[in-house]
């Protein structure tokens, strides 16, 4: 249950504690407008997201769906500071050829991520809800945002880009579906490539842009490492993982877009 009352108490508490007026003209409302916004923010806290997924159509399509750059905002819960980006949300049906209207994946998209989250947790339960809701043969499911608590705080980075992702079903069971995906987001082929055919690992690796990339996929998860060459390296005295990184940030970026929005299931 939303207690209002309890929320404005609290911020009027917070308000005293960092030494300002909670009567102060400015401030005296503050605690009842934060209270209404947290209802609005909030408001994916007690729904199932599944439920949006009853009402679906057996058009008999069994190719894939994709809804790509689904807009959200969300909270991280370490700080309660927002953190905002784009959804991308796939989907291989199943042999029924079950559809839902598109909007309602974008509507799961709002629900999950209104709600006090971690930007990985929000990234398995829309995969998961969309599972439980539709039971496809496959779901993929990527995420890239901006974290205020990245930017505004701590370490102070405008720009970073989070990306994760949740594979379900044939997106992650077969073999097929991953080994490509170094060629989608570099256009090139990897330089060294390490399989383990029977446990569906793959490890890919070569140069790009200004240093290394290594992209490894198994049945639970898919990274990207993105390293500085060694020059970039000695051109920093501080931080130079860090500091190398930001000077081909934008780059990485562009190729992570590309690949999220290629047809990366054959």
């Amino acid at each position: 249950m939303f207690d209002k009352a309890r929320i404005e108490a609290a911020v009027a508490s917070i308000i005293k504690a960092i030494g300002e007026n909670p009567e102060r003209e400015g401030l005296v409302d503050t605690p009842k407008r934060i209270a209404e916004m947290y209802a609005e923010l909030f408001m994916g806290l007690g729904k199932n997201p599944k439920e949006e997924l009853t009402v679906g159509f057996e058009e008999g399509h069994r190719e894939m769906v994709v809804v790509k750059d689904i807009p959200f905002y969300s909270m991280c819960e370490h700080h309660l500071l927002p953190f905002y980006g784009v959804a991308h949300v796939g989907y291989i049906p199943n042999v029924d050829g079950r559809v839902v209207g598109l909007s309602k994946l974008a509507r799961v998209v709002e629900i999950v991520a209104s709600r006090p989250q971690l930007q990985e947790r929000m990234t398995t339960e829309i995969a998961d809800a969309i599972v439980d809701g539709l039971k496809p043969d496959g779901v993929g499911v990527i995420i890239q945002a901006e974290h205020l608590c990245m930017i505004m705080r701590g370490i102070k980075k405008p720009g970073s880009a989070i990306v994760t992702s949740a594979l379900r079903g044939t997106f992650r069971s077969k073999p097929e579906t991953v080994v490509p995906l170094w060629g989608t987001l570099t256009g090139e082929k990897p330089e060294k490539v390490d399989s383990q055919p029977r446990a569906n690992i793959i490890v890919e690796s070569g140069t790009v842009v200004l240093g290394s990339l290594t992209h490894s996929s198994d049945p639970l998860r898919i990274t990207w490492h993105l390293s500085p060459s060694q020059e970039q390296q000695q051109k920093t005295t501080s931080f130079p993982v860090l500091g190398s990184l930001f000077e081909i940030k934008d780059q990485f970026i562009k190729m992570m877009n590309d690949w999220i929005t290629s047809d990366f299931v054959p």
